[in-house]
């Protein structure tokens, strides 16, 4: 009487692990400051028999947990027999034990192989309360400690249960979040403190973390989440080396670890929220990355996989700091979608503007698989555009910077409509005649010249109808390579086609003969401006046509295409080469356009 006694654990009571219960007590017995009792016990009604009947175990008077025991596995072999020292003799009045007061317990084991060691054994720390709870609160936890940077620590209950954080900072080993049985456990960093782990922090499927306003989540080695992460607050920080997300990472915050958004994986931001992936580092994305009425930002490199990879947006702004590599698929419907950082559509990439809707492409695109269009949207582009790959689908495209599709001789199909704008260029190289050699961006040909023949037409340009005009067009002199050509416009805008044709042959019909003399007749002591260009009959551009360029078309009287007046007149092509030339201006083109 006049004191309390706390059973830990008696004869006949069940081993922590279901393999037997506990024999007659003995009393190898150490307490703690914590009212930790750990003791040596042996065991009957084993599965071994003999091989497994006694253990080290530690109670609380709540729940009892094994620390070693016969039988089991150890140090890459079988434990085949323990010892634990409950106290020893005063040394200068103080009496050491096997057990200190963090519930660690030391003890002596020998080994199927052999060998034999000593051993310190510390708790996991688990969710041990049937409900919910607070962090802070001992009792909710194994041996009623509250976790710290010694434990790892383990919220995994077989049914729901809801843990809120604590108000001041805390440190575990290492944490692992997720019902064992068919409920949801979820960690709420809801209060003032952070939570840092010194190792891994994982996620399981039916687990959840929310890291609310102004907390922070952190791990010193990796993150990975099955289940679901959710930065709930305006900058709630998830901080690892590495995100590894197959479950859902969602919310309105901030994530400094680099991102694998691995098949089955999802990152979802929903309206009015902003996620930020701001590691410097290479992000991966094999999943689904949904942005809604949101934005995301990307500041390193970000790769979307081929054929699972998906970037889903509507309404958006999607801000790719360190740049895209599409190798997979975006789809932006509906409403606005400002995309930011260079884009780089390789050539199993595909990129789908559709549902009414608007892109604009702030930065440089590289195109080389296919970037559509749907009828009655509008992509825009501001960076510099080029690639061999198409634009199909019949919206309309506006260009505001540099064209230059293709980067080796293709042929670039538009589907819609092309709006080429004030400022923007359209440079054009070309290889030959033949669709397909014509090379769109301005590439070393390894020294290689394209030397034009009289009769030559490259077709730069099909399209249904063309509006306004290039404000200018750069072309390489002709004089150097062969004095007796020019460059005829005239068809630009009519076929898409750019000839080169005799000096003299002002109607661009590749011969020389009486509809040329009667252009020089009908411009006869004029400048020719009037006329245009191309059917400018002053040949000499001395400014007045008379009896010099009379004399010049003379020379060239009788020319057809592919005749030769010898040495610096027409010559064959060299299979390999380039030559450049540059539109400037604001053109539409409509339908049926290609660029090849």
């Amino acid at each position: 009487s006049g004191g309390t006694i706390t059973q830990i654990a008696r004869e006949g009571g069940a081993v922590p692990d279901g393999n037997g219960v506990f024999a007659s007590m003995n009393s190898h017995a150490a307490l703690n400051n914590l009212h930790h009792v750990a003791f040596l016990e042996t065991l009957t009604g084993t599965s071994g028999g003999t091989s497994d009947y006694e253990g080290v175990f530690i109670g609380d008077g709540v729940e009892v947990v094994r620390v070693v025991r016969r039988g089991q596995a150890l140090a890459g072999s079988t434990v085949m027999d323990v010892h634990f020292t409950p106290g020893t003799g005063a040394d200068e009045g103080e009496e050491r034990t096997g057990l200190n007061d963090f519930g660690q317990v030391a003890y002596w084991a020998s080994l199927a192989n052999g060998n034999s060691l000593i051993g310190l054994w510390t708790p996991d720390l688990h969710w041990r309360t049937a409900g919910s709870g607070f962090w802070t609160t001992d009792s909710n936890w194994t041996l009623g400690i509250e976790p710290d940077a010694l434990y790892d620590t383990f919220i995994d209950p077989v049914g729901s249960v809801n843990v809120t954080g604590h108000s001041i900072n805390e440190t575990v080993k290492s944490l692992t979040v997720g019902s064992t049985g068919d409920g949801l456990a979820t960690l709420k960093l809801t209060s003032n403190g952070d939570l840092h782990a010194l190792g891994d922090i994982t996620i399981n499927a039916d687990g959840r973390i929310e890291v609310s306003s102004l907390r922070v989540l952190s791990s010193d080695a990796d993150l990975t989440n099955a289940g679901t992460l959710d930065t709930d607050g305006t900058v709630g920080t998830v901080d690892a080396t590495t995100l590894t997300n197959t479950g859902v990472l969602t919310g309105d915050g901030t994530v400094a670890a680099t991102l694998d958004n691995q098949l089955g994986g999802e990152v979802l931001v929903s309206a009015g929220d902003s996620l930020h992936i701001v590691n410097n580092g290479t992000h991966n994305n094999a999943g689904r990355i949904n942005v809604i009425d949101a934005d995301i930002l990307f500041n390193g490199i970000t790769y979307n996989a081929v054929s699972t990879g998906l970037i889903a947006a509507r309404d958006a702004i999607l801000q790719f700091n360190g740049g895209l590599t599409n190798n997979g698929a975006m789809g932006l419907s509906f409403g606005t979608t400002d995309v930011f950082g260079d884009v780089d559509n390789t050539a199993t990439g595909q990129i789908a503007v559709s549902g009414n809707s608007n892109a604009t492409f702030w930065d440089d695109v590289i195109n080389d698989g296919n970037i559509t269009t749907s009828t009655g949207s509008t992509s825009v582009f501001f960076g510099a555009v080029s690639g061999t790959g198409n634009f199909p689908g019949g919206g309309t495209i506006f260009f505001e910077g540099d064209l230059a599709p293709g980067s080796s001789p293709a042929t670039v199909s538009f589907g819609g409509n092309v709006v080429l704008g004030p400022f923007s260029k359209t440079l054009i190289e070309l290889g030959g005649t033949a669709p397909g050699t014509l090379n769109v961006v301005y590439i070393d040909a390894g020294g290689g010249v394209l030397v034009p023949q009289a009769g030559h037409v490259f077709d730069l340009f099909d399209f249904n109808t063309f509006t306004s005009d290039f404000a200018t067009i750069n072309l390489p002199s002709l004089a150097s390579t062969d004095p007796d050509l020019r460059w005829h416009l005239n068809k630009l805008k009519t076929t898409g086609e750019l000839l080169t044709t005799f000096i003299a042959d002002l109607n661009g019909d590749f011969t020389v003969d009486i509809a040329d003399l009667g252009l020089v007749g009908g411009q006869w002591g004029t400048d020719g401006t009037g006329f245009p260009s191309g059917f400018n009959a002053d040949i000499n551009g001395d400014g007045v046509v008379d009896v010099a360029d009379l004399g010049q078309m003379g020379g060239q009287w009788g020319l057809t295409a592919n005749t030769s007046l010898g040495s610096g007149s027409t010559v064959p092509v060299p299979g390999a080469g380039l030559m450049g030339i540059a539109l400037i201006g604001a053109v539409g083109l409509a339908r049926r356009r290609r660029v090849g």
